[in-house]
């Protein structure tokens, strides 16, 4: 049985392992993509001639996500000094988060980075798959 704590644990464990994979995923797709629209070999070329719009729109998707993934820290950041600045005020070794503004675009940044790279990787493979058939 798992305690209250091991779960906060996990959970903070597999949301940065989640993070570090939208990074590492959005950077593989956008090398990817870079590749396919300079064209270094012939299938490049006839890949990047045919989906040219297609594939900087992947990029679009990659760099927005990363984006999103820049905000969700920043957002954290004003959370916790958020909450920190209040602590110091009242002189608490202790305090609870509140679902203030900052906390709220936080998570749904999070939430945000997970599609926008997800609508990139499936169009790249829709791509790939339209250009091979």
């Amino acid at each position: 049985m798992a305690t209250k704590k091991e779960v906060i644990e996990q959970m903070d464990w597999l949301t940065d392992r989640m993070s570090n994979q939208i990074r590492t995923v959005g950077l593989g797709v956008l090398a990817l993509t870079w590749g396919l629209l300079i064209g270094g070999t012939d299938a490049a070329k006839a890949i990047g001639n045919r989906h040219h719009k297609g594939l900087l729109m992947v990029g679009v998707l990659v760099v927005i996500s990363m984006f999103l993934d820049f905000l969700q820290y920043r957002f954290g950041y004003q959370n916790v000094r958020k909450l920190y600045k209040s602590m110091v005020a009242s002189g608490a070794e202790e305090a609870k988060y509140q679902r203030d503004p900052f906390r709220k675009a936080r998570e749904g940044l999070f939430e945000g980075k997970q599609i926008v790279i997800s609508l990139a990787v499936f169009w790249l493979v829709v791509l790939l798959i339209e250009a091979v058939l």
